[in-house]
């Protein structure tokens, strides 16, 4: 359950609250299947300052290990750059005003990112 700070009215449920069956008959790998067919595309409409400068690479071990989420792709959004995307570029620079792609199981990883400091 994520509720953002100083609002705990409004709360996400994770995606797989729901869990399969406990039983010996459900393969891992149908398990680890369902796992990741819960996750989510969200769109991060602006990365928050701390990551602003940062390489894709850095940006992404931040996310994966702070917001259980998985940095996919950036794009650009002002200038030559705009409307382009990069996926999985380590070396790209994240600057002021690019979005960014992430696989989540809820928006909460959304929220986390925004609100980094």
């Amino acid at each position: 359950l994520f509720c953002p700070a100083g609002d705990e009215g409004r709360c996400w449920m994770p995606a797989h609250s729901c869990s399969l069956p406990q039983s010996s008959g459900v393969p891992e790998w149908l398990k680890d299947y369902m796992i990741g067919a819960s996750q989510e595309l969200y769109e991060v409409v602006a990365f928050p300052t701390p990551l602003q400068g940062q390489s894709f690479q850095t940006a992404a071990s931040f996310i994966y290990d702070h917001c259980r989420a998985v940095l996919l792709a950036i794009e650009g959004t002002k200038g030559d750059d705009r409307h382009h995307l990069d996926v999985a570029d380590l070396d790209q620079v994240i600057e002021d005003g690019m979005r960014g792609y992430i696989i989540a199981e809820d928006i909460g990883a959304v929220v986390n990112i925004m609100a980094a400091e």
